[in-house]
């Protein structure tokens, strides 16, 4: 898991088969100049289910590349679900009482990635999971197992 530039550390290490599930909050390769050097490679070595979760093009500059990493890696069939939010900024909720609902995304993701509840599913699948039906909320996509 990981914010901005830690992002793109992140996902620099996807290919390793220890990693089974990530979330990328307002980043994705491609955003910082030749960091890293080919992000084709990078998103060709993802192997397992991943989230995108990020703010509008106005306020984040992470939107670009989490929506081009979303597309490319549903293109593959990898399991990702990519969600922004109006009028959030590249900082997200991080700064609220408990990381703000950008908390709660991080509990249900790993809640249902790791633990395996399924209720906590709810969030991420289905026509009418949480963020797809929440206000402000923009799944941009939801290929999620």
């Amino acid at each position: 898991m990981g914010q901005s530039c830690g992002g793109v550390q992140a996902l620099n290490v996807a290919g390793d088969p220890r990693i089974t599930t990530e979330i990328i909050w307002s980043s994705g390769v491609g955003m910082i100049p030749n960091n890293p050097p080919d992000p084709s490679v990078v998103l060709a070595s993802i192997h397992t289910p991943i989230a995108f979760i990020h703010g509008d093009a106005q306020h984040d500059v992470a939107y670009r590349a989490a929506v081009d990493n979303v597309k490319r890696l549903g293109e593959r069939g990898i399991s990702v679900f990519g969600a922004w939010q109006d009028e959030m900024t590249h900082l997200g909720t991080y700064g609220q009482k408990n990381g703000g609902f950008f908390g709660k995304i991080a509990v249900a993701w790993l809640d249902w990635q790791l633990k395996g509840k399924e209720a906590a599913s709810k969030m991420f699948k289905g026509a009418n999971c949480t963020l797809c039906t929440g206000p402000g909320w923009h799944v941009t996509e939801s290929h999620v197992d």
